[in-house]
């Protein structure tokens, strides 16, 4: 599932009980367009990372403990979606903010 800044679904696709939900994210992500894609840790993957990349968004997504290169991502943003969205699996969409507003999220 993905879903806005606000929780609100934006798309939903199901599979099959043996298939991770990390193989559809080229699909989930398809014609949005955001500031920041937020996901868990089952989303680091190069492909998924060069996806969001091409897509002139941020990856925030924590690299997992195995990664051989430890990468850089927001801390913060994370943790503060993760407050929000708990209990959720899903793919988080922050959408793009005009160039001339704040990044301070509104409370």
């Amino acid at each position: 599932m993905s879903v806005d800044a606000l929780g609100n679904p934006l798309r939903l696709l199901l599979t099959a009980r043996q298939r991770h939900e990390s193989t559809q994210a080229e699909a989930l992500l398809a014609d949005h367009q955001a500031e920041s894609v937020l996901a868990d840790t089952a989303y680091d993957a190069q492909a998924i990372l060069d996806l969001i990349v091409g897509l002139e968004a941020e990856p925030v997504i924590p690299p997992r403990r195995n990664r051989k290169e430890q990468r850089a991502y927001d801390k913060e943003l994370y943790k503060m979606a993760l407050l929000h969205f708990s209990g959720q699996s899903a793919v988080y969409h922050l959408p793009r903010e005009p160039a001339s507003s704040s990044r301070t999220p509104a409370g």
